[in-house]
């Protein structure tokens, strides 16, 4: 997956409601703005993240465009990262180091990233638990 662009606040509240039936699944939104050079920098890990955790939802905020949402959710330093499960905020970073972003999204990320390999030996492994 890419990272979404969020043009508006419906946009942003519309996306917020769509997690609310608690299926498994995280979104995160990155709120910036243009003028913002640490926001700016952040930008290809936060890209890179939206690929290796696919079964996630990445997005972008501008403040200029989705000014109220950043009031709503107390966005008062930039960038400031969301995680949302279930249209609930489950956590908050306000960080530009990669190592922090890396961190928080592999915290609320980590039940939705499948290992392929790992998931077929698991099985297997049940697979004979069940038949012993």
């Amino acid at each position: 997956m890419t990272v979404i662009e969020i043009g508006n606040d419906s946009h942003f509240q519309s996306l917020v409601n769509s997690t609310k039936s608690c299926i498994p699944h995280t979104i995160f939104v990155k709120f910036s703005a243009s003028w913002c050079v640490p926001c700016r920098r952040i930008a290809p890990t936060y890209e890179i993240l939206s690929k290796r955790f696919s079964l996630c939802g990445f997005y972008h905020a501008d403040i200029k465009n989705c000014e109220n949402a950043a009031l709503s959710n107390g966005i008062k330093k930039l960038p400031t990262f969301l995680a949302i499960q279930c249209g609930i905020c489950v956590g908050r970073l306000v960080s530009s180091n990669i190592n922090d972003v890396n961190r928080f999204v592999r915290q609320f990320a980590t039940n939705q990233y499948v290992d392929t390999k790992k998931f077929k030996k698991s099985e297997k492994k049940e697979e004979k638990d069940d038949y012993a």
